[in-house]
């Protein structure tokens, strides 16, 4: 069985190393790279079995945790003033996009991952943990166990990573919490940056109070838009975002009038199209809970986690890495995307069959290393592109139109 004695030794180790790895000559998150690759705390790590050990956890470790969402087990293993070791356990598979408060570096344990980075050009923000700006895709890869990679605090490392392995783990090696380096912020759509720890708490009432007119039968659509056009873009997004059921219930003649009001401002504009791309997200995330098949869970990962599709090669051939019968599960998995009855909902079956036959030999080229210029721009252009979140902003973000 797993000693956890052991364990909490070898992260006691790799904390020392990055405290004393080149001194101050290197910065804290190359130490971090290095005492992960080349300390034995991974090596001491049975995931599986350390499951059972920690039920019989020692006073030590137990007293070192805090309160955390992150993960589906965040397990501190060593905490002193600069340095934090944590082990996590990951079975929800997406993380959102995301940035991070302090320098450090991760290493997989087990399970593959797409790890997605992004970059943020911020145009408009608040004093209230809200921007306005553009998010770009970077790059994307393929996390194999035994990959390390760095983490700088700030909007340097913002990404996100899709974890196909069930559960997967990384180990973490982090600066103290006790000194943060930045916000947190979330990226939401591809325009909207969110620090939920300063979010205004009078807004939310607000936007209660708009939910209770809503639901007791009162108007509330020209109140809702005179009030976020008065109160900025924040207060218009979580509005749009509290409000999202009761917005639909609306006629269409109410819902053009709304729309219309908001989109007439750029930087609404930009709230309308991250509320839209949310919408979009949350249809992906629903239809990879009920897909098992592995290439299909592959392909909604990059359709949620790289909006390039250029950046689909590398990632695809690093999974597949040259089985010959790789376009053939491709196909596969896209059937099964495609035969999913959530799609009957958005279109209709031959609108499905076109864009899935589109996709398959987009992905094909990208399997293959080959150009796909046409091909490229014809999925693009397909109605059914804007539902895998491969378009730019378009209109009726609120009116949801389905092709």
């Amino acid at each position: 069985m797993t000693s956890l004695a052991v364990i909490e030794e070898a992260a006691r180790e790799t904390a020392a190393k990055v405290v004393k790895t080149g001194g101050k000559s290197k910065n804290f998150e190359s130490r971090a790279v290095e005492a992960l690759a080349e300390t034995g705390l991974a090596e001491a790590i049975d995931p599986s079995a350390l499951l059972p050990a920690l039920l019989a956890a020692p006073a030590s470790l137990a007293n070192s945790q805090v309160a955390s969402d992150f993960s589906d087990l965040q397990l501190i293993l060593h905490a002193d003033a600069e340095v934090e070791v944590q082990l996590l356990y990951w079975l929800t598979a997406t993380t959102s996009v995301h940035n991070h408060g302090f320098d450090g570096a991760f290493r997989v344990l087990s399970g593959r991952s797409i790890h997605s980075c992004f970059t943020f050009d911020s145009v408009w923000s608040d004093d209230q943990g809200f921007a306005l700006g553009s998010l770009s895709l970077a790059g994307a890869e393929l996390l194999e166990p035994g990959d390390v990679r760095p983490i700088r605090g700030g909007f340097e490392t913002i990404h996100a990573v899709y974890h196909l392995g069930f559960p997967s783990v990384t180990l973490l090696v982090a600066t103290a919490r006790s000194q943060p380096k930045a916000p947190t912020f979330e990226f939401r759509g591809r325009s909207i940056a969110v620090d939920r720890s300063r979010i205004d708490l009078f807004t939310i009432r607000q936007v209660q109070a708009l939910r209770l007119m809503a639901r007791t039968g009162r108007p509330f659509a020209d109140q809702l838009a005179q009030w976020a056009l008065e109160r900025g873009p924040a207060a218009a997004y979580w509005a749009l975002r509290g409000l999202d059921a009761d917005i639909a219930r609306l006629p269409v003649e109410a819902l053009r009038s709304l729309e219309g009001a908001l989109s007439a401002d750029p930087d609404f504009a930009r709230v309308l199209d991250a509320v839209r791309r949310e919408k979009i997200l949350a249809r992906l995330v629903n239809l990879r809970a009920s897909v098992a098949d592995e290439t299909a869970r592959l392909l909604l990962a990059l359709f949620m986690n790289v909006p390039d599709p250029v950046a689909w090669g590398p990632v695809l051939r690093g999974f597949f890495g040259g089985a010959p019968d790789a376009a053939a599960r491709v196909g596969h998995g896209l059937r099964v995307i495609f035969e999913d009855p959530a799609w009957a909902t958005v279109s209709a079956e031959a609108s499905r069959a076109d864009f899935a036959a589109t996709l398959a030999r987009v992905l094909a080229a990208q399997l293959a290393g080959a150009p796909a210029g046409g091909e490229l721009a014809a999925l693009a252009a397909h109605p059914l592109a804007e539902f895998i979140g491969l378009t730019a902003t378009r209109p009726n973000a609120l009116l949801g139109k389905a092709a």
